[in-house]
């Protein structure tokens, strides 16, 4: 008779808890892109790996094309730090929209 080792069902709640997190901030991540890319007219990729199998998982949101590596891969310098300033922006609007979500957040939840 196998004997399971002490502290072995802790681990395995554990995973269970920290996936099921992922997969709450995953989908609450995927609906803000995807709201992101709604309302801004951009094109929203979201890339995340799972805790559990390692694997990537990857949602598109927009209207324009995707852009393949071999596509940067061809592009010239300026056509590259244009492209790198524009997610930058992208960035900084998606870190002021996370903000603003979070103190109206704050707001709601004080008495």
């Amino acid at each position: 008779m196998a004997t399971t080792p002490a502290g072995s069902g802790e681990k395995h709640e554990v995973d269970e808890t920290s996936t099921t997190l992922f997969e709450r901030l995953h989908g609450e991540l995927v609906t803000e892109a995807e709201d992101l890319a709604a309302s801004c007219g951009a094109d929203v990729t979201v890339m995340a790996v799972s805790p559990r199998s390692g694997e990537p998982r990857v949602s598109h949101f927009g209207g324009g094309r995707i852009v393949e590596p071999a596509a940067v891969a061809s592009m010239g310098l300026e056509e590259v730090v244009a492209m790198e300033e524009r997610l930058l922006q992208l960035r900084q609007l998606v870190l002021r929209r996370i903000e603003e979500e979070q103190e109206k957040a704050k707001a709601a939840a004080k008495p």
